[in-house]
């Protein structure tokens, strides 16, 4: 996206989750899903609404 102040093209985050914890979901009897799984609905997602454009997915040490 350009950016008019800036001298070059930058990524900038349009779709993210709120990932609850394990322990968030284990009181409340809810199934957990590991941040591959949320991850991967994410792309799926974006997939979805934009089936012809390349994807550049960009992830922190969370996911290593």
């Amino acid at each position: 996206m350009p950016i008019p102040w800036a001298g070059r093209v930058w990524a900038l985050p349009f779709l993210t989750a709120l990932v609850p914890s394990e322990r968030y979901c284990r009181e409340r009897g809810r199934r957990h899903n590991t941040l591959i799984d949320w991850g991967r609905q994410l792309v799926l997602q974006v997939r979805r609404w934009l089936p012809e454009r390349p994807i550049v997915l960009v992830a922190d040490s969370g996911f290593a």
